[in-house]
């Protein structure tokens, strides 16, 4: 159906109040670059995802015995690692500033949303523009174009011609953020600016880290209540994927119990309910 009769944008909007989130302002250019550039480089960011995924657990907890873990918490901080060594790659995505921000971002845009439901729409308008979480979510922007504005600049320079060919490969790019220059690509030369570039990634962070979070935090609860299922589910993946997940191309539709297990978790999570019966038999 068309935007003018379904659009998801738009729902966004409404559902994270962008007049105060800056949610309104989605341009084309991060879908563009998501479906053409993204896609079309998936193997090598799986590989990033492995080290830097290697890199986040050595941050996690080590204890011989069982102790509580604030799990959010946790997988917050390791998806905001693995999203941004896609959207900035190194060395910014493990700069504790740029994770605080793309964090920040992240929650205030979730508090604000949260916090102004609780008001009529008459009132919002008032309200709205002095909520401490707006304040901070027009920080986090401000540091965003400042500390990307390099980034830009030496994209810039070294594509030069390229920005209007076919976005580079991954190993031609990193170090200055790969998102950054392939987001270029799909920018008219006027909005090319720190502040449009560092908005377009906050937004591809928020899209990123929040629902990501969300959803590897259902499906670990639900594992940890039931450790029986985690051993077939990796013996599924291994049989799949094989010892180097990362470097495969196949897709996860072939590791079926593993993608029933992440939607059930998450279907049911919503209904406030808890995984039992739903479970394959062989599982």
């Amino acid at each position: 159906m068309p935007n003018d009769c379904i659009s998801i944008i738009a729902e966004h909007e409404d559902k994270f109040q962008g007049k105060y989130t800056h949610i309104t302002t989605i341009r084309p250019e991060i879908p563009v670059t998501i479906r053409q550039d993204v896609t079309r480089n998936m193997p090598n960011i799986m590989q990033d995802f492995q080290d830097e995924l290697a890199y986040a657990s050595e941050q996690w907890p080590r204890t011989s015995n069982w102790t509580s873990v604030p799990l959010y918490e946790l997988m917050l901080r390791t998806v905001a690692l693995l999203s941004g060594r896609a959207f900035v790659g190194l060395p910014l995505c493990r700069d504790q500033a740029w994770l605080q921000a793309s964090i920040g971002y992240t929650v205030d845009c979730v508090s604000i949303r949260d916090q102004l439901y609780t008001w009529s729409h008459i009132l919002r308008p008032f309200i709205g523009p002095f909520l401490p979480s707006v304040r901070s979510v027009r920080r986090h922007l401000r540091f965003a174009a400042e500390i990307l504005a390099p980034l830009i600049s030496q994209a810039l320079q070294e594509d030069g011609k390229q920005l209007q060919i076919d976005a580079l490969p991954m190993d031609q790019t990193e170090g200055r953020g790969t998102f950054i220059s392939w987001l270029l690509r799909h920018l008219p030369e006027e909005l090319r600016t720190p502040e449009q570039v560092g908005l377009d990634q906050m937004l591809v962070s928020l899209a990123a880290i929040h629902t990501t979070t969300m959803a590897l935090t259902k499906v670990i609860w639900e594992l940890a209540k039931r450790p029986e299922y985690v051993e077939p589910l990796r013996a599924e993946m291994h049989d799949v994927f094989g010892p180097e997940i990362a470097s495969s191309e196949k897709s996860s539709a072939g590791v079926p119990q593993l993608s029933h297990v992440g939607r059930d978790a998450n279907i049911l999570a919503k209904l406030g309910l808890r995984l039992h019966e739903s479970f394959p038999s062989n599982l």
